[in-house]
């Protein structure tokens, strides 16, 4: 189905989508946040969750063409959507772990460049059809340290999703835009084992701490995981 049939199909489907970004201008192999917009003119529901429905297409000068994130199983796994007449929803997707099709990069942006992303919503089962906005990038190529965590990642883009394998790399260039989601999992893996009061770093148990001086310990352990972030 061609992108001009979507946006007539879109129409008339009663759900519209508007994408932005919050950089524009980033790197060749930078993960790459969108904030989208949905919103219903009627009473409906649709599969909006994951990338089983959503695609993505990138243009990078020659024509559009697919691009696949490489999401976990859970990820496949989604559910409608409720909308009521006129509400918006507004929800964040990172793009950093899949390629355009018949690209061996394994990022959506693997050049420098100009590219433009157009997000389609394809539920056949819902019959709902819905198009944004044509979203425009600059791509520059990195320097200095975010070039050396590039090269980490081109042979071993996995290692951003690994807490114990990520740490070492945050240490030496905590300030590196590469490294956004491995923050989050490190965070993740931090929260979780306070949350079993367990010591991040060495897994013994805090069950000795009373109430208020767990409290304590996580605000502190948060703060210092906070000063290798910045």
């Amino acid at each position: 189905m061609s992108l001009s049939l979507i946006s007539v199909l879109a129409a008339t489907a009663g759900l519209s989508l508007q994408v932005s970004s919050p950089r524009t201008d980033v790197l060749v192999g930078e993960p790459v946040k969108l904030v989208l917009a949905w919103k219903a003119t009627q009473e409906m529901s649709a599969s909006i969750d994951g990338f089983s429905s959503l695609q993505v297409w990138v243009d990078a000068g020659s024509g559009p063409k697919l691009y696949r994130e490489a999401y976990r199983q859970s990820e496949q796994i989604t559910s409608p959507q409720r909308f009521r007449a006129g509400e918006t929803i507004i929800e964040n997707r990172i793009l950093s772990r899949g390629r355009i099709e018949g690209q061996a990069g394994p990022f959506v942006f693997p050049v420098a460049g100009r590219y433009s992303l157009r997000l389609v919503l394809n539920d056949p089962g819902k019959k709902v059809h819905a198009e944004s906005n044509v979203l425009s990038f600059r791509v520059a190529e990195p320097s200095g340290s975010d070039r050396e965590v590039l090269e980490v990642l081109k042979k071993d883009p996995g290692i951003i999703e690994s807490s114990s394998r990520v740490k070492a790399i945050l240490e030496k260039h905590s300030a590196s835009p590469y490294l956004s989601m491995g923050k989050l999992v490190v965070f993740e893996g931090y929260a979780g084992s306070l949350y079993n009061k367990r010591d991040p770093k060495t897994g013994e148990s805090l069950s000795h701490l009373d109430q208020q001086a767990a409290k304590a310990w996580g605000r502190e352990e948060s703060r210092r995981l906070g000063g290798v972030s910045k």
